[in-house]
């Protein structure tokens, strides 16, 4: 070691007084010894002001170093009370103002101002609020060039600096320039150093993020997984936005308890100056930290990052910082976390289309009839349908002019809303087809005629209602379907009394289908046909319960209808208990669209049994076949 510094101080052009070069020297070895056991810069440059105050007999120094700016940077500061080290970090000399400084690193040789206030080459300011009388500077040099600047002085006291003092100053200077420069660069070093491990641990941690949120898109996970995900990486609450920050999905760390975190206010997401800072996203800017704001309600930074889709704004995910403080880390894992929920909320919105699409294709099948009805009973239930249970089909008319903006999907959709809320029963399907859209509702809880009428009359009060961006108009609703093959026939009926409702001029109005029996028949061509076919449609479930099990239903019918509705003349014209016609006219309630207590039945099925006997020879029978 002592020979290390031999070398460097033959190497060094030096001149000490020779009654102070042993004084010098020991000191200046003292610096280079604790040099090599530490790379703590500010030990050694503190040990080296400490040196030099003794050996010039001041009691007040103060080291810069030059920094990469070309400016001299206050690093350590010494006085008999220790008091100006924090003041000194704080300076910076060599600027316009300061020409002592500027002289100093220009001369490269000890320069001593006396009476600092008169001289005018030191800032006034800093004159006064370190009360400098005289002052010596004295260069650090090392390879020809200044890497710092001693400051010697004696406070308010007088001290007289005599020429062996500056020469020993400088002598030490020259000294003691190796030895800081060296310690400057291991302390540099070791910054890097640090800074690099940081770097490496910072990358690991990028890569356990990556390769966690990465396995997250892998595996599918949805929206709520991801999320829970975010909040281990960031320790901190999440929340996921729509674009009108609503929230959709929430998560908060274990530490913080179920409680959900603070939304944004509303007050906040309407101020301009929130608005202003989104405004900065792009594809420069994935992420803005936002700082809290009591003026618009907001209480703690969030780290906001927009969730994008096929190049349209979808949302916002949001860390907020409550509990720990955001870093560099939080940004990084917001940014990426955003990546990854929109391709989530993308792949969702595929399959809810994909199962929109296949939902569709099977209602279309139901409705048209030519698939197997096994088939459609079985692949029923993937879409959550049960054809076993009681269903209605609803069948509202385009308004002409009316999708507007709106695709034809998100004016369904909008119907369907209003149909849920008004009659109160699951919208399981629903398609478009020209002129109308059909939906299939249940399955029902109750499905006797007065529960049907009930719906009727609740649609008709819904669709009656305003609506500005839902025009509605005519709507037909079906019988009772319980079985697939009920669908096919049903679906062409509602056509036609769509078509009847636009015939007579109703702009508005929701009807049962089986209100329009006779009507029907007025209207346009082929009504021997259409007769034949509303006959068989009505009265076919009495016939089938007659053959089956030898009732008498349709007799009971044809003879209440003669006697005007009367229990009592029905029985004696057919020789019965009174009891017997009532339990038969329970029957023809309970399996076929006929109510006997309601006129418009009773009179619907007068003109299905007029039709049937002038149709045909043998009245009944022909209702067991369908007519051609």
């Amino acid at each position: 070691m002592l020979t290390d510094i031999a070398d460097l101080i033959d190497e060094i052009d030096i001149d000490p007084p020779a009654s102070r070069y042993r004084e010098t020297l020991d000191a200046f070895i003292e610096v280079a010894v604790r040099t090599a056991e530490t790379n703590d810069l500010d030990e050694i440059l503190h040990l080296a002001a400490r040196r030099i105050c003794d050996l010039v007999k001041v009691n007040r120094c103060s080291i810069f170093l030059r920094g990469d700016d070309g400016m001299l940077h206050g690093q350590v500061g010494h006085s008999y009370d220790n008091s100006i080290d924090e003041r000194i970090k704080r300076l910076v000399s060599g600027g316009k103002r300061d020409l002592f400084t500027q002289e100093l690193i220009a001369r490269r040789e000890p320069i001593l101002v006396l009476d600092a206030a008169r001289d005018g080459r030191l800032e006034p300011l800093l004159v006064r609020r370190f009360d400098i009388r005289d002052i010596l500077g004295v260069p650090l040099v090392f390879d020809g060039d200044v890497i710092g600047a001693i400051y010697l002085d004696n406070l308010a006291d007088e001290h007289v600096y005599s020429h062996e003092e500056i020469e020993v100053a400088q002598t030490f200077a020259r000294l003691a320039a190796l030895a800081i420069r060296r310690a400057w660069l291991m302390s540099q070093l070791t910054r890097r150093t640090s800074i690099i491990e940081r770097q490496r641990n910072v990358l690991e941690r990028l890569s356990h993020i990556h390769a966690e949120l990465t396995n997250a898109v892998v595996s599918g996970e949805d929206v709520r997984a991801i999320v829970q995900r975010l909040v281990t990486l960031v320790d901190k609450p999440v929340v996921v936005y729509n674009e009108s920050f609503v929230d959709v999905a929430y998560g908060a760390p274990e530490r913080l308890g179920s409680e959900r975190p603070p939304r944004l206010p509303e007050k906040a997401v309407r101020s301009a100056w929130f608005l202003r800072q989104l405004a900065n996203l792009g594809p420069e800017r994935s992420s803005v930290v936002i700082a809290p704001s009591m003026d618009v309600g907001l209480t703690a930074r969030r780290v906001i990052s927009p969730l994008r889709i096929e190049g349209s704004l979808a949302g916002y995910v949001e860390v907020i910082e409550i509990g720990q403080s955001i870093n560099t880390i939080d940004l990084k894992v917001v940014e990426h976390g955003a990546t990854v929920l929109s391709l989530a909320m993308l792949s969702e919105r595929r399959a809810v289309a994909a199962e929109g699409q296949a939902r569709e294709g099977f209602f279309t099948d139901l409705l048209q009839g030519d698939r197997d009805p096994a088939v459609l009973a079985r692949r029923a239930p993937l879409f959550g349908v049960d054809l076993d249970q009681p269903h209605v089909v609803l069948r509202v008319a385009h308004e002409p002019g009316a999708d507007g903006e709106r695709s034809r999907a998100a004016q369904r959709e909008a119907i369907g809303a209003v149909v849920r809320r008004s009659a109160h029963v699951a919208c399981v399907a629903s398609i478009s087809v020209p002129g109308a859209d059909v939906f299939l509702l249940g399955p029902l809880d109750d499905d006797t005629a007065p529960a049907l009428e009930r719906m009727r009359a609740a649609l008709e009060a819904a669709f009656a209602a305003p609506h500005p961006s839902v025009p509605l108009g005519r709507a037909a609703l079906s019988p009772v379907c319980r079985h697939p093959e009920d669908y096919a026939a049903t679906n062409r009926d509602l056509a036609e009394a769509i078509d009847l409702l636009a015939a007579l001029g109703r702009r508005t109005a929701v009807i049962l289908q089986t209100d329009l029996g006779m009507l029907r028949l007025l209207t346009g061509d082929g009504r021997r046909r259409e007769a034949v076919r509303f006959a068989h449609d009505l009265l076919q479930p009495l016939v089938a319960h007659d053959g089956d099990a030898s009732g008498d239903l349709l007799n009971t019918l044809r003879a209440y209808l003669a006697s005007g509705g009367h229990i009592r003349a029905t029985a004696g014209d057919l020789g019965v208990h009174e009891n017997t016609v009532r339990y038969r006219l329970g029957k023809i309630r309970s399996i076929s669209a006929i109510d006997p207590d309601r006129l418009d039945d009773l009179l619907d099925a007068r003109f299905a049994l007029q039709v049937l006997d002038l149709s045909t020879e043998g009245g009944a029978d022909a209702t067991a076949t369908e007519p051609g």
